[in-house]
């Protein structure tokens, strides 16, 4: 019966050493999945997208049903005026280059 009880605190001992290294390949695992870092390194044009769709919905959800201010500011006459004196200096200074 002595022997029979060594054998099972020995496979007691041995699961036990599994189960510790078991979970620190699930520790650095989780580690690496949950690192922004990694990910972005392995997958960047997804998380691009992901982050450009992100932008898009909520953008899409906080529009405001009013006049946008860039639809007031394209339609005054002053913007118009400062629109084209910038383009127009653009312009020439490019030509002077």
């Amino acid at each position: 019966m002595g022997a029979r009880t060594d054998q099972i605190e020995q496979h007691i001992g041995l699961k036990r050493a599994e189960l510790g290294s078991d979970l620190q390949a699930l520790e650095t695992r989780m580690k690496r999945v949950t690192d922004w870092r990694y990910q972005f390194a392995r997958h960047p044009f997804a998380i691009l997208l992901g982050a450009f769709g992100g932008g898009a919905l909520i953008g899409t959800l906080s529009r405001q049903p009013k006049r946008s201010i860039a639809r007031s500011v394209i339609q005054s006459p002053a913007a118009w005026k400062i629109a084209a004196r910038i383009l127009t200096a653009l312009v020439f200074s490019r030509r002077r280059a």
